[in-house]
C-alpha cells in the first residue's frame, strides 16, 4: 500500500465573513453571493488588514435561501467545493473557469439599522410635592 507523505489538498473550503451585497440571480438561474473576508495581509499605509471579496455560486434550495434571507452586512459562513468548467470559443481557443459552489450555508447576526429615529423624551428635574397631594 502506498503512503502519502506530502500535503493533501481537497477540492473544498470554508469561508466566513459578511455579505458584501444582496445576492442576485444570474442568467443560468444561480444565485451569485459576494462575501467580504479579512485577508491575512496587513496594509501598512492604511494601518489595517486588507479585505478580500470572493464570489460564490449557489444552486437550487441554497440559491432560494440566499435570495430570501441574506442581507448586506450579515454574518455568513459557507462551505464550498471548486468546480472547473471548460469553454471552447468559436475561434477554437479553450478557456477554463473555476466556480466556488456553495454546499452549505449558515447565516448569523443581521446588521443593526443605523438610521432609526428615536423618540425624544423630556425629563423634568421637578419632583412632585407628596405632602400637598396627601393632604387633599
Amino acid at each position: 500500500m502506498e503512503t502519502f507523505t506530502g500535503t493533501k489538498y481537497e477540492n473544498k473550503g470554508i469561508a466566513q465573513g459578511a455579505v458584501a451585497r444582496k445576492p442576485f440571480l444570474t442568467k443560468r438561474g444561480a444565485a451569485l453571493l459576494i462575501i467580504c473576508t479579512r485577508s491575512p495581509r496587513y496594509n501598512k499605509k492604511a494601518m489595517r488588514q486588507e479585505m478580500v471579496y470572493p464570489k460564490f455560486v449557489a444552486y437550487g434550495q441554497l440559491a432560494e435561501r440566499a435570495m430570501a434571507d441574506a442581507v448586506t452586512g450579515q454574518e455568513i459562513r459557507v462551505e464550498y467545493h471548486l468546480e472547473t468548467k471548460r469553454i471552447v470559443k468559436p475561434d477554437g481557443t479553450i478557456e477554463y473557469l473555476e466556480d466556488k459552489v456553495i454546499t452549505s450555508m449558515a447565516l448569523g447576526r443581521t446588521p443593526t439599522k443605523k438610521n432609526v429615529q428615536v423618540e425624544e423624551v423630556q425629563i423634568s428635574n421637578e419632583q412632585p410635592n407628596l405632602i400637598e397631594q396627601s393632604a387633599v
